[in-house]
């Protein structure tokens, strides 16, 4: 597991590989790999070879971009559901001047998404490639500040992250990091928690 002090926006592409070219490298290496490999190889059979190696190129960036989801977005909507946070935001909607500092010991959020992409060559579409990617956070030590029914700060803390991405059931990338969260976060006029 890796740390990161978060000074910018985390996207899952970014904590999986690292940057946009290597994301495409590597899943251009497990999409050509394992069990990946024999669902795009059945399909692509009767093509020439640098119609396969290009449809597999042109795959991964596709992959690659299914990784464009920033991790403080997937917590923020997590917050959005917990009860502490929501009961703050009901108290602080109907005195707008009045804010409440939360204190959230521990928050899971687990989020997955299931996209598919369909690969078509010459106009004919000759696979669909399903993949998964799952996100597991674990959210601790912070204090958020509620004001108006919104989140308008939070201070301190770290996140436990989790990602993986799969395709056709195999695991194409799974890595985990530990995200420590600026001293004090401010967000501007406040994410909206009702």
């Amino acid at each position: 597991m890796t740390t990161t002090d978060l000074t910018e926006p985390l996207g899952v592409r970014t904590m999986l590989f690292g940057s946009d070219d290597d994301a495409v490298t590597a899943l251009t290496h497990a999409l050509a790999s394992d069990g990946v490999a024999d669902v795009l190889g059945s399909a692509l059979t009767s093509f020439a070879a640098t119609t396969r190696v290009a449809a597999v190129r042109e795959l991964s960036q596709v992959a690659s971009g299914l990784l464009a989801v920033d991790l403080g977005d997937v917590v923020v909507k997590g917050w959005r559901t917990h009860a502490t946070l929501r009961a703050a935001a009901h108290r602080t909607a109907q005195s707008p001047h009045t804010r409440e500092l939360v204190e959230v010991a521990t928050h899971q959020v687990r989020w997955a998404q299931e996209p598919y992409v369909e690969l078509f060559v010459e106009g004919i579409r000759v696979t669909t490639v399903h993949f998964e990617l799952a996100l597991e956070l674990e959210v601790k030590g912070l204090v958020v500040a509620v004001v108006g029914g919104r989140l308008t700060a939070v201070h301190a803390g770290r996140c436990d992250a989790r990602a993986s991405l799969s395709a056709e059931g195999r695991t194409l990338a799974e890595r985990g990091a530990q995200v420590h969260l600026p001293l004090v976060l401010r967000l501007g006029d406040g994410v909206t928690l009702l």
